[in-house]
């Protein structure tokens, strides 16, 4: 009885060891991102919660992030629907010069949809025309003024 529990324990150790190693070879891509545009509606949320989350992982994934040679931004923003809607939802956005389809990429160079927990949304945007969200500029400047007043 003895025999049969050891060898079940290293087969149940052996099974894990290499589902681990499978795990890491293959892409982050098969992560279910559990956050949609349907499931954020009926889901309280806390965008402070949530870019604080995606600020503390972020230095985990940016060599993912830059490694693809067409990317030259990547931030923390809101993620936008098909028809560049804002959803009220918070993730990584990754800018890049042209986008590629993800299944023509070896998995290893596949960015993920969702890491974490965190949506990640790929955005096609030349270099040059990143968008500055409206009203930036005015709070900018209203900071700016609230410092010289303070000072």
């Amino acid at each position: 009885m003895k025999r049969v529990l050891i060898a079940l324990l290293i087969l149940i150790f052996i099974v894990l060891l290499l589902g681990v190693a499978v795990w890491r070879n293959s892409s982050l891509a098969l992560e279910p991102c559990p956050l949609t545009k349907e499931t954020f509606m009926t889901t309280p949320r806390n965008i402070h919660d949530d870019v604080a989350h995606a600020r503390a992982i972020r230095h985990k994934y940016e060599d993912m992030f830059w490694r693809q040679p067409n990317v030259h931004a990547v931030g923390i923003g809101d993620i936008r629907d098909e028809n560049g809607e804002r959803t009220g939802i918070w993730g990584f956005v990754i800018h890049v010069s042209e986008k590629v389809d993800q299944s023509t990429l070896p998995p290893k160079d596949r960015i993920p949809d969702c890491l974490e927990g965190v949506p990640v949304q790929i955005r096609e945007q030349p270099m040059g025309e990143i968008q500055i969200p409206p009203g930036y500029r005015e709070a900018q400047e209203a900071r700016e003024r609230a410092r010289r007043d303070n000072e």
